[in-house]
């Protein structure tokens, strides 16, 4: 299990990329990094879960704290996820509070 931050090609976006289950013995990590990137001032966050395995409600809970911080600077939390998290999601009725994208590839943004 990894997390990788990154910018996109523009420069304009910081994206947090996970590799491994998303889930309660799992979680630090990945909320230490979102906590790090908006502390240091980015306010346009992509959390990147196309290499998620498992995501379980601590792991949502982590994906609702990011979106609730980044709203807090003015700013947005997309997810990168992949067709069966988009659905995990939409069970959860939390879709509505990310912009999504979903991807079937691997492999960071344009960068």
């Amino acid at each position: 299990m990894q997390v990788r931050s990154l910018t996109d090609a523009t420069g304009d976006r910081l994206v947090i990329e996970w590799d491994g289950d998303l889930d309660l013995h799992t979680i630090v990590p990945v909320r230490t990094a979102i906590h790090r990137a908006i502390d240091d001032g980015w306010t346009d966050l992509t959390i990147d879960l196309r290499r998620c395995g498992v995501v379980d409600s601590a792991g949502l809970g982590v994906l609702v704290g990011a979106r609730r911080r980044t709203a807090e600077v003015g700013g947005r939390c997309s997810l990168l996820v992949t067709p069966r998290i988009e659905r995990l999601l939409e069970v959860a009725d939390l879709s509505r509070l990310f912009i999504i994208e979903v991807s079937v590839a691997d492999g960071a943004l344009d960068g």
